[in-house]
């Protein structure tokens, strides 16, 4: 009893030193996001804004890179963070998984639109890793090169490059890139098209009359539910640092990089 009872105290107290140790790392974090806050050569989406600064740093943390280096190479498209296509080769490149650089097999010709390019390079095994083949008919039928102002229609082979580049990294080191897009490949999403529909006052008497003969058929009638009142929006105030860091820890354990 006397063993089991030392071994329980001694759990616990690698629990509470595990949680201080983590504690102590979110506060390191939390002050370094502040000095790059205050940057003026950081991008303009991490100037003044600790809590974008304190993500990137947990980012590159993740990925074993330097936090400025991040914080260069993530761009938001669309509310949407992403790498650009020059971070994601350097990261392939600086792994260390490879024996040689990332190197492209470029076939036909971008004037004829029959151009592909097969992103490669050699693992430390020496095994030959290759990217799906990316063609500019693929772009075509994705709508990569027919959205307005698109880089495909005046850069088809620097554009076809960066794509076969993406798909290498996401195929052979996902880890790298958290599961994130590139930068261009969130430029070249198609939204899709869609109709908003107006209910007219035949198609709200039409429902009126549905709704009466169900009524009649089943001998019920359909609750009437009250409105709900909106909610007033809480006070902002100004949360500690501790209230911060707590806050953000949050937001990323439920963050899936």
């Amino acid at each position: 009893m006397e063993n089991n009872n030392l071994q329980v105290q001694t759990t616990n107290n690698e629990v509470v030193a595990e949680a201080s140790a983590k504690k102590d790392l979110l506060n390191m974090a939390y002050k370094q996001a502040q000095f790059y806050a205050s940057s003026t050569i950081v991008p303009a989406q991490y100037q003044k804004n600790p809590s974008n600064c304190f993500i990137a740093i947990e980012m590159a943390n993740r990925i074993g890179a330097n936090p400025f280096q991040v914080m260069q190479s993530l761009n938001v498209i669309k509310g949407k963070p992403s790498w650009s296509s020059a971070f994601i080769i350097a990261a392939v490149n600086q792994s260390g998984r490879f024996k040689t650089p990332l190197n492209y097999k470029m076939e036909g010709d971008s004037s004829k639109g029959t151009l592909s390019c097969i992103a490669w390079a050699i693992a430390k095994d020496g095994t030959k890793c290759e990217s799906i083949k990316v063609t500019q008919e693929m772009a075509k039928l994705e709508g990569w090169s027919t959205k307005e102002g698109s880089k495909w229609k005046t850069m088809p082979e620097l554009m076809i490059r960066y794509r076969a580049a993406a798909f290498f990294g996401r195929q052979y080191c996902p880890d790298l890139l958290l599961g994130l897009m590139t930068t261009e490949e969130q430029r070249d999403v198609v939204d899709a098209e869609f109709e908003e529909i107006t209910p007219t006052a035949e198609t709200k008497q039409n429902a009126e009359e549905v709704k009466t003969t169900q009524e009649e058929e089943t001998g019920t009638k359909t609750p009437q539910l009250e409105p709900t009142p909106e909610e007033e929006p809480e006070e902002q105030k100004e949360l500690s640092q501790e209230e911060l860091i707590d806050k953000h820890l949050g937001i990323l354990k439920d963050v899936d990089f």
